[in-house]
């Protein structure tokens, strides 16, 4: 997972920091999905992030890439639910 986080911050350019990471079973059984909840602080705002996948690994990537997005979204301002 720490890999993960890496990987994010050095392909995003993003720099996070880790204040609460979480992963559940989501689903039952043989192929139950995990559900990865995370914070991150960067520039001294909190942002969450979740993922939803099979694999715990993807499901923190996920929710790293979520919390990213929702970083990018706030810092640019950008409507991404509209069409010019």
């Amino acid at each position: 997972v720490d890999c993960a986080f890496w990987a994010v911050e050095k392909i995003t350019g993003v720099k996070l920091v880790c204040r609460d990471y979480t992963v559940r079973s989501a689903t039952l059984g043989r192929d139950a999905q995990g559900e990865a909840t995370l914070e991150v602080e960067h520039q001294g705002q909190v942002y969450r992030g979740r993922g939803i996948s099979t694999d715990t690994v993807e499901a923190t990537i996920k929710a790293l890439l979520n919390a990213v997005n929702r970083i990018e979204l706030l810092q640019t301002g950008d409507d991404l639910g509209t069409a010019d």
